[in-house]
């Protein structure tokens, strides 16, 4: 199955009311899939082998494997800000909490080495972008309303835009995921923590 530049018409079924264990079932069996094929090499049918599921269930929940990937991206990412606002609770400081975004991001996937395989190397870009799931606004917005109090009180560079911040810091988690990837897992993703950390804090700090 290849990526058209259509989407399929909305799923029949809220893909939330889906039954808490078929739902972890099946969220198992897309990690597995989409982390071990590329995107183009996994269909929906494969994936209902795996889960042990029928393939009328999921096309009457998801609709299509675009929709299915998007909706536990979403689902895991949502997992990774729970985390995020979670380690910074009672830091004052905006480079403290920068320092936890940062780790939060690495620990997690160090944890879940699949969900990165599949979020950086699997996923479709161009079919991801234009789908609403692609924004994340809840995911981001926080760490932008931090960026630009850390700029009012000139701890960041001012001159910057919140989203080249974020940009820096994503940008830089992907790459490092993808080449630890390349690299057969050979160390730990959070021991590049410290010195990675510091080129991003010395590119965005106020002069």
């Amino acid at each position: 199955m290849s990526v058209s530049a259509h989407r399929s018409d909305p799923p029949a079924a809220d893909p939330a009311r889906m039954h808490p264990e078929l739902r972890s079932r099946l969220r198992a069996a897309v990690q597995e899939a989409f982390s071990r094929e590329d995107f183009h090499n996994v269909d929906m049918r494969g994936i209902a082998a795996r889960s042990g599921m029928s393939f009328s269930t999921i096309y009457k929940y998801f609709g299509d494997k675009e929709h299915l990937l998007f909706e536990f991206i979403s689902e895991w990412l949502a997992e990774l800000r729970e985390r995020i606002v979670d380690g910074m609770q009672g830091l004052e400081s905006p480079r403290e909490k920068l320092r936890r975004f940062l780790w939060v991001n690495l620990q997690f996937f160090e944890d879940n080495p699949g969900v990165g395989r599949v979020m950086f190397m699997s996923v479709p870009l161009q079919t991801w972008m234009r789908d609403p799931t692609f924004r994340q606004a809840e995911f981001f917005e926080p760490i932008i309303a931090l960026v630009r109090d850390a700029q009012q009180a000139r701890q960041i560079d001012p001159e910057l835009q919140p989203h080249q911040v974020i940009d820096f810091f994503m940008g830089t988690i992907q790459h490092s995921i993808v080449m630890w990837e390349y690299r057969n897992r050979r160390y730990r993703l959070t021991g590049q923590f410290e010195p990675m950390f510091r080129v991003l804090w010395g590119g965005i700090r106020a002069a």
